[in-house]
């Protein structure tokens, strides 16, 4: 199964049959509040989230890194910061090959990660 077919066999099962990554080859889905953006570039599939503004929790930077440490506690992914939008991410890459049922799997421990920390971030 390629990206487009996995995206695609992906929105059916969650309810949204017309979701594709479209020309630019991502799309976004969101989780309740949780947008989580798809994105493929170069054989592999980016899932993407924001967190929540990095401004005044300078103080847990230490905190982020040392989740992102072996992925410990960022579900495999890494935490970021995206200077341009002054605000901390999560991204998980996946590599094929592809199959629904893990996706499915990949995307539902990514959406609980993000609510995680997106909560971490309004608790401190």
């Amino acid at each position: 199964m390629n990206e487009q077919e996995l995206v695609e066999a992906f929105g059916k099962r969650i309810g949204l049959p017309g979701l594709s990554l479209g020309d630019e080859q991502c799309c976004a889905v969101t989780f309740d509040q949780d947008e989580v953006i798809i994105d493929h570039e170069n054989n592999h599939l980016f899932l993407f989230s924001e967190l929540g503004s990095a401004s005044g929790h300078e103080k847990l930077y230490t905190t982020m890194l040392e989740a992102n440490h072996l992925g410990q506690s960022s579900g495999f992914g890494s935490i970021g910061l995206d200077p341009e939008r002054g605000c901390f991410t999560l991204t998980r890459v996946l590599v094929g090959p592809y199959d629904l049922k893990l996706f499915t799997e990949q995307v539902s421990l990514f959406v609980k990660n993000v609510r995680y920390w997106k909560r971490y971030l309004t608790e401190n």
